[in-house]
């Protein structure tokens, strides 16, 4: 059983991260990153081997880095304008076990995204993408480090739509 201080810091460190994304505060959410870390999307199977298989993002923290830039940059069209996301957190738990001087978290999620498609008038659209995360956290001075953030989307083969956003 994990103490109730530790998930209570991983709750909050989880709650930050989900706000700088939905306050497009990209920056500030990639220095969360260590600089091996990986975000990853299967595309399927979750746990399908990502060398041998398409993934919806498997970025390295440099990869990230030139995602965060596209979308700043006006170069993502797919993202003019800008999506409006809710992150929304569920069923976190630490695993008791640390392994590599890391944390693993496992949390439920569910993103909410706005879409105003100016060109459709009155076809606004809200989509919802429900999914099961597995985090590797390295514990820092006052908070931690994400080494591995992997969104397991629970429609990751199906149709997914554009999804120019932060998942």
């Amino acid at each position: 059983m994990t103490a109730p201080s530790l998930l209570n810091r991983v709750e909050q460190f989880l709650f930050h991260e989900a706000n700088l994304i939905d306050d497009r505060n990209f920056d500030a959410w990639l220095n969360l990153f260590t600089e091996d870390a990986l975000y990853w999307v299967p595309s399927n199977d979750a746990n399908i081997d990502p060398s041998l298989h398409v993934s919806i993002v498997h970025d390295t923290k440099e990869e990230l880095n030139d995602r965060i830039w596209r979308l700043g940059s006006g170069a993502a069209y797919a993202q003019e304008p800008a999506s409006k996301t809710i992150h929304q957190l569920a069923n976190i738990q630490v695993d008791a076990a640390e392994q590599n001087n890391e944390i693993i978290v496992r949390c439920h999620l569910v993103i909410y995204e706005y879409r105003h498609n100016h060109h459709l008038l009155s076809m606004d659209t809200v989509m919802q993408y429900p999914a099961r995360c597995e985090y590797r956290l390295k514990p820092s001075a006052e908070s931690f480090q994400i080494v591995l953030r992997k969104i397991n989307l629970i429609a990751a083969n199906g149709v997914l739509g554009n999804m120019g956003f932060i998942i």
